[in-house]
């Protein structure tokens, strides 16, 4: 059957160059691209057997999204004039279009505090501090969110940065501590809505050393949304403004507590439910998600219109309230300001020979395939 197939092959091929008609190239697959956000559609079946096999959960599905993201650093003392310069916009459609662009509009939201502690796991040795990355625990309604910004970030001298955000439910821990079923589900790497199913390739490390509680983190936040216009006349969500005042303390000394300000902005943000636009596109796509670390270089998503628009609000917001680039996440900061020092070495990432026949042509010729890197960009060693 084969070599009737190569024959035949071999013929076609014959005879479309004796009639004068050049062979049909073969496309090369092209790879969809990630989207903003991700969801895993998981089935009634599929999430009772992750909470009866694992224990994680309620609503077992898990999230990942590319976070752009601006964030800056205030003066703790000149919040109050951040504050008032934010609500003078919120107050005068007029003006915040002047500055944002006909048909945007800065909304004040009224959202109640929290009066939580989100709580922040590493090494021992801080190895997630060493690279910039965080994995965090938050408590809500009796259940705990587990969040994992990986190493891979790509930062901008403006402030602004490129992460990945990864999480999923658990059942509450106590001190950071996983129940057996969680933390097997957690070594699981095969399990595409495992969230921290990248850990041992970047940082060489089993996922079980990743769960010392490193610090603690309040936050006291004034929240904004940027809002556009769309062809239908309704106002759109286009970026979340948060002016914090942050608390870190140290959770072996509770008494031991540092303070600083941070004005973040950020695009398209994954939440319990979400927006009709993104359930489409999702819907839509054939990219199966969750993203991984790497999709931060991914010019094909961080090049998108989504993202582009954020920087620019970025910039325009963040030089009318004159913050400058934080450079380090709130969690690296604040162990920093503790004078807890992150002594792990930063590990290479592992990655596996690409197989002969998923090469690309360049790599199957013996080539090497150079990243393409964002312009203006400072990375550093995360």
């Amino acid at each position: 059957m084969n070599r009737m197939f190569k024959h035949l092959s071999i013929g076609l091929f014959a005879a479309s160059t004796l009639l004068g008609f050049a062979p049909v190239a073969v496309a090369e697959e092209v790879q969809p691209v990630p989207l903003m956000v991700w969801r895993h559609q998981i089935s009634d079946g599929v999430e009772k057997q992750r909470i009866a096999k694992y224990g994680v959960g309620p609503f077992a599905d898990s999230t990942s999204r590319l976070e752009p993201e601006l964030q800056g650093s205030v003066d703790l003392a000149k919040m109050p004039q951040l504050e008032k310069l934010m609500d003078e916009l919120s107050a005068d459609g007029a003006r915040s279009e002047s500055l944002l662009g006909k048909g945007y509009r800065v909304v004040k939201l009224n959202k109640a505090p929290r009066d939580v502690w989100d709580r922040y796991l590493d090494t021992p040795d801080g190895q997630l501090a060493a690279t910039n990355s965080s994995l965090r625990i938050r408590s809500e309604n009796g259940t705990d969110q587990i969040n994992f910004k990986p190493r891979g970030a790509v930062r901008f001298p403006n402030g602004m940065a490129h992460r990945v955000e990864l999480g999923v439910n658990i059942p509450a821990a106590t001190n950071g501590k996983m129940t057996p079923g969680v933390m097997k589900f957690f070594r699981n790497t095969k399990l595409r809505d495992n969230p921290l199913r990248e850990i041992p390739k970047l940082y060489g490390r089993d996922v079980g050393e990743f769960f010392e509680q490193a610090v603690d983190i309040k936050q006291q936040r004034t929240m904004y949304e940027v809002q556009a216009l769309d062809v239908g006349g309704n106002w759109v969500k286009k970026a979340e403004v948060s002016l914090d005042r942050v608390t870190a303390r140290d959770p072996q000394d509770l008494n031991r507590t540092v303070s600083f300000g941070r004005m973040e902005l950020e695009g398209e943000h994954v939440s319990l439910q979400l927006t009709p636009e993104q359930q489409a596109k999702l819907a839509g796509s054939t990219w199966k998600g969750p993203h991984r670390a790497s999709d931060t270089q991914n010019q094909a998503l961080v090049g998108s219109a989504d993202v582009k628009e954020t920087h620019r609000l970025a910039d325009v917001l963040g030089g009318h309230l004159g913050v400058t680039a934080a450079g380090v996440s709130k969690y690296a900061q604040g162990r920093q300001m503790l004078g807890k020092p992150a002594t792990a070495k930063v590990p290479p990432i592992r990655t596996r020979a690409p197989r002969a026949l998923g090469a690309t042509p360049r790599a199957q010729a013996g080539v090497a395939v150079k990243p393409v890197r964002p312009m203006n960009v400072r990375q550093g060693r995360n």
